[in-house]
């Protein structure tokens, strides 16, 4: 069954005059093996694309906020955070 697929597939691609899978394709190859699959996402800017790395590398306990706790506790540092809260909230 595996097999099948993934000559289906190869054959398709190389009947398209292609010698490369798309990423979609690929995934489907790896999938067919039982492989992880690399966790994927479309950012709409560089602000986005960073956040979703930082949740990915940091543990769940870490606040993705504005400002960014590693400690998982806002009250770390009071003074800082509620500076940046009042200017987050100055700028809406």
């Amino acid at each position: 069954m595996k097999k099948n697929v993934v000559n289906n597939l190869t054959s398709k691609t190389l009947s398209e005059g292609r010698n490369f899978l798309y990423e979609f394709e690929a995934n489907e190859v790896l999938s067919y093996y039982n492989l992880p699959i690399p966790k994927h996402f479309l950012a709409r800017n560089v602000q986005e694309a960073t956040l979703e790395k930082l949740r990915e590398a940091l543990p769940d306990y870490c606040i993705l906020g504005n400002p960014l706790d590693l400690t998982g506790n806002a009250l770390s540092n009071m003074w800082r955070y509620n500076r940046k809260v009042l200017r987050l909230r100055s700028v809406r």
